[in-house]
């Protein structure tokens, strides 16, 4: 036999074959893990699993020590985890692997079953769970997953969302309320449709009556049940001073069933007359309760795509600990500067700094982007990412509130809290449209008192129904609950709600250069030095070389990077003869510092622009002077290269399609700003301006009736993205909550930046078209409803329908 008999791997040539040994015979296997599994298998009595299954088992893990699950026996952890039960039971849901078929499960429940304390396991193959209820004073949950883990298939906590948990248990409420309408509206019905029938006609007067009082029993059910939820919303409305949806739809169905219980208590027995409607009553309560049903499924749709992100964190993370031991901690114990194992396949728990491995990582949750990223040491990762390939170790710099994955939760909360302007306009509308509906419904019923007393009642009553406005009140917040989850998977970032709702009104553009229009990632393109300056000061050009390097260190400016011992590599091996003090960084200017010179003298090293140095000299990117004495020396210029981004062009003339006029707002001054400048054609450029400058600018673009939308790369921008009416910062990286800006690009790629766009137009687009079919639908079915034409379950159906939709034509902006 060429192959292991438990995972089915083929031996490679020349393998010295291990042997399990089973009841009937020695079978090959490839590993220890494979062997222990079998024998495991076996010596429980569970060899039948070999016969029955479909498919090879998985391979299991070398390591079977219970000291991994040992996490497992804290009962801190253990309720964090399970659902208590009374009588100190739990109940768990566990993620299990290598699951194929029935036998898989057959195998796990006949191996967990004869744990002592194990009250139930139930296994489901087609999600690849287990929902296992033990009692805690006699099992330990540890011993449970070493149990799973040993005939190879290891599990793991299933976490559910607390927004994914409420809305499972609405829809069970929802299925319980609309099953008890569906039963007794049936029973109910086929009463009345025998007695619309005539089955009735040869009846005593007096069974006649009966049938009427054993409808008013059936409906109890459905009235005080099934309709409860509209009569709670309307007395919670009416508390509050509001009308709502569900004051009409509960005065529908309570104001006629009152009125079919008074017909029914004030005739005899033997009374032919006394009309009663209990039948339209449950019929129109379980209607309604469908609508309602469909929509909450069309809802949560929207909700569930953008459930809280955090809830797919592991709960636990493998830490290297001081002796460089390996040891499973709670992530919630996880400190900053701890170092964390994340292998293959697993999400990486904490935002942090690779210090060892090289991987390919998924950041898809966070950017959108699904195309694995090369990142290796010294590269930063984000919490919720997923490592697909290779061993890394982590040194933790943010956890739980403070990761990346944290802040884009919060941003996303906000925004789906955010009432824009539509929204507030159709909530007022609502609120009088109903007061409205009450009046004019009251004016129908007696408007057919005086023509036809028996109808009055139900005509008022498909008014009210018919026109509640519940489609109104669903335009906007389907909407954008719906467009939050895509710019989300988009990897956009709504910091301010108002922002997003702004875009609409954008004319004007601006765009910082570096980092932004071009790459920000700065080379030496020509260095002019100034020798005879620098022989006058005793400095040789390896000394101001170091200096400069050593001072742009302490700078986060993309051309401060630029200055590296890459460039210079002959200074690796040198000392710093010349001590560095005081160091200032002049926002938006350059880098300033004390040293002191052979001869003894005090002087300033200025690094940075023209003004910052005190030169007269234009043309170069960077310039270094000594201060001496309140007097500039030259030192050295440098002209630095800096290239367009991939996609800039593209989205230039995208938004130029918009007919948006284009304009650059820069602190650099260099020749090389005018090449860009003139390489993507804008409309407006503003060379030299200090950050205080671009904002002065932006205003003034405002004062002459111009939206302003500024786009920055965060660092230095925070007084122009102030004065924007919409600021957008491309890349985020680790600091994503220390940005200015209100709208952040998570991937630093340009092309994101159309789809903020196309997806502004479309939500407002959408918006309109649910105000208008909402409106429309109102105002077209009232008078034919007052008119008669309109019986109370067609009022029903057209009231769903509308608010259908206007739920499905929002969840459009999902796709």
């Amino acid at each position: 036999m060429n192959r292991c008999f438990h995972c089915g791997s083929d031996f490679p040539k020349d393998f010295d074959v291990i042997w399990a040994v089973t009841p009937k015979q020695k079978e090959p296997v490839c590993c220890l893990g494979c062997k222990g599994v079998t024998e495991h298998i076996y010596s429980n009595g569970l060899g039948s699993y070999y016969e029955f299954r479909s498919e090879l088992a998985a391979k299991p893990e070398h390591n079977n020590a219970n000291s991994q699950f040992a996490m497992y026996d804290d009962t801190d952890y253990v309720q964090l985890i399970a659902n208590e039960l009374p009588n100190n039971q739990f109940e768990i849901t566990l993620s299990l692997d290598n699951i194929h078929c029935a036998a898989c499960a057959w195998l796990i429940e006949q191996a967990v079953q004869p744990i002592n304390g194990l009250v139930k396991v139930n296994v489901n193959t087609v999600n690849q769970r287990a929902t296992i209820v033990w009692d805690n004073k006699l099992a330990k949950l540890s011993e449970i997953f070493s149990r799973l883990n040993q005939i190879g298939y290891p599990a793991t906590p299933f976490k559910v969302s607390s927004t994914e948990t409420n809305i499972k248990k609405q829809e069970k409420e929802y299925v319980k309320r609309l099953g008890v309408a569906g039963i007794f509206t049936m029973q109910v019905m086929m009463i009345a449709v025998a007695m619309y029938f005539g089955a009735f006609t040869n009846m005593e007067p007096h069974q006649f009556g009966y049938f009427k009082w054993v409808s008013l029993a059936l409906s109890i059910p459905v009235i005080f049940y099934s309709a409860v939820p509209f009569l709670t919303g309307a007395i919670t409305a009416l508390k509050a001073k509001r009308l709502n949806m569900d004051v009409p739809v509960s005065v529908a169905i309570y104001g006629a069933f009152t009125a079919s219980f008074y017909q029914l208590v004030t005739t005899e027995l033997t009374d032919p007359k006394g009309e009663v409607f209990f039948e339209s009553i449950s019929m129109f309560t379980f209607l309604l309760l469908i609508g309602k049903y469909l929509e909450f499924r069309a809802k949560s749709k929207a909700i569930l795509s953008n459930v809280n992100l955090t809830s797919t964190l592991p709960i636990t993370s493998t830490i290297i600990s001081a002796d460089n031991t390996e040891k499973q901690k709670l992530l919630k114990d996880i400190k900053v500067d701890d170092l964390v194992l994340v292998k293959a396949g697993q999400q990486i728990p904490v935002d942090g700094v690779i210090v060892e491995g090289q991987t390919l990582v998924s950041e898809s949750l966070l950017t959108g982007e699904f195309d694995p990223q090369v990142k290796s040491v010294g590269d930063h990762v984000m919490a919720g990412s997923t490592n697909t390939d290779g061993l890394i170790k982590v040194k933790t710099t943010a956890i739980g509130a403070e990761t990346t994955l944290a802040n884009i939760n919060k941003m996303q909360q906000s925004f789906a809290d955010f009432k824009p302007k539509y929204s507030l306009l159709a909530d007022k509308i609502a609120h009088w449209f109903v007061l409205a509906q009450l009046v004019i419904s009251t004016l129908t019923y007696v408007g057919w008192y005086f023509v036809s007393p028996d109808d009055a009642l139900w005509i008022s009553l498909a008014v009210l129904v018919a026109t509640c406005p519940c489609a109104l009140s669903l335009a906007t917040p389907t909407a954008y609950t719906c467009v939050l989850s895509t710019l989300s998977k988009n990897g956009i970032l709504i910091k301010d709600s108002e922002s997003f709702d702004r875009i609409n009104t954008i004319n004007r553009v601006g765009f910082d250069k570096t980092g932004t229009l071009t790459n920000g990632q700065f080379s030496i393109e020509k260095e002019l030095w100034y020798e005879e300056n620098l022989k006058g000061l005793s400095l040789s050009k390896t000394e101001l070389q170091l200096l400069i390097v050593q001072l742009e260190k302490l700078s986060e400016h993309p051309i401060a990077k630029a200055f590296n011992h890459k460039h210079w590599p002959h200074i690796q091996s040198t000392s710093l003869p010349i001590q560095i003090n005081n160091p200032k960084i002049i926002v938006g200017n350059g880098i300033t510092a004390e040293i002191t010179l052979p001869s003894g003298d005090l002087v300033d090293l200025a690094i940075g622009n023209a003004q910052h140095c005190k030169t007269t000299h234009t043309g170069a990117n960077v310039y270094v002077s000594i201060i001496k004495e309140q007097q500039s020396i030259p030192i050295a210029e440098f002209n630095l290269a800096d290239q367009v981004k991939n996609g800039t062009t593209t989205l230039l003339q995208y938004l130029r399609s918009l007919n948006l006029k284009l304009v650059m707002l820069t602190g650099d001054k260099s020749e090389n700003v005018a090449k860009t400048a003139s390489e993507l054609k804008l409309d407006d450029v503003h060379l030299g301006c200090k950050p205080e400058q671009k904002a002065a600018l932006v205003q003034s673009y405002q004062n002459n009736g111009d939206a302003v939308m500024m786009f920055g790369d965060g660092v230095n921008d925070a007084p122009v993205f102030a004065a924007a009416d919409v600021s957008v910062a491309m890349g985020s990286g680790a600091d994503i909550s220390k940005q200015s800006a209100s709208i952040i690009i998570v991937k630093d790629q340009l092309h994101t930046v159309s789809k903020l766009f196309e997806y502004a137009h479309k939500t407002k687009r959408i918006i309109k078209q649910n105000l208008l079919w909402s409106l429309i639908y109102n105002i077209s079915i009232l008078p034919v409803a007052m008119l008669g034409f309109v019986p109370p379950y067609i009022a029903v159906i057209g009231m769903s329908a509308s608010s259908i939709i206007v739920v499905t034509n929002s969840l459009r902006l999902l796709k």
